[in-house]
């Protein structure tokens, strides 16, 4: 690591150069794993911009607090007491979402301690995920099998917006769009209500001018 440190020449900036590239080095790990359990899972919760914000700054932020508290006690207890108050107000899309922050988390503080304890793991993690995926081990599995789906097993939504929208959410199929005086109109189906509640979620409320549900 110090190698790379001197390879890269922070120091003559006034950078703390070991901070600054494991710190950077935590973010991109989180960051990969990020894409790679989009793009092999399909995980909707993923798909939206918040999500990769996070996969950014969750680690760095974990890391920062490690490295502060790490050689003063009294700061470390004060710390706990601190963060025991902050609360995550924000209903959870899935359980596995939960486990991504803890992953952010441990990889931040496991980065301030050793670095290559993180990129062990991220080589674990996506092994595994790619075992799942040859394996078809994927609750999205059905995402493009919309053919089976009757009309009178379905839930559809529709929408009138003011702006022009593309639906990417496993699950949920664009059965009609049309514009018409001024408003995008637009009609999903799926199954799986939750689907399309999450649909709804992931689009500004100034942009929705009315949503209704039919089964």
């Amino acid at each position: 690591m110090k190698n790379i440190i001197e390879l890269i020449g922070l120091n003559s900036f006034g950078i703390e150069s070991e901070f600054f590239l494991e710190n950077f080095l935590s973010s991109l790990i989180c960051v990969l794993i990020y894409f790679a359990t989009r793009y092999l899972f399909l995980e909707r919760w993923l798909l939206s911009y918040s999500q990769l914000l996070i996969a950014i700054f969750l680690p760095a932020v974990s890391y920062l607090i490690t490295s502060i508290i790490s050689s003063n006690i009294a700061l470390s207890l004060g710390m706990i007491g601190a963060l025991s108050i902050v609360r995550f107000r924000t209903p959870v899309k899935s359980p596995f979402e939960l486990v991504m922050y803890f992953i952010y988390i441990t990889i931040g503080i496991t980065s301030s301690v050793n670095i290559v304890l993180s990129i062990n793991f991220f080589l674990f993690y996506v092994s595994v995920l790619f075992l799942l995926k040859f394996f078809k081990f994927n609750e999205n599995k059905h995402y493009s099998l919309f053919s089976e789906l009757s009309d009178d097993s379905s839930i559809f939504l529709s929408m009138e917006l003011t702006t022009n929208k593309k639906f990417d959410i496993p699950k949920v199929l664009v059965v009609n769009k049309s514009f018409a005086e001024g408003k995008y109109l637009y009609t999903l189906k799926s199954n799986d209500l939750t689907s399309l509640e999450t649909v709804v979620d992931n689009i500004d409320q100034q942009e929705i001018i009315s949503y209704t549900f039919d089964s």
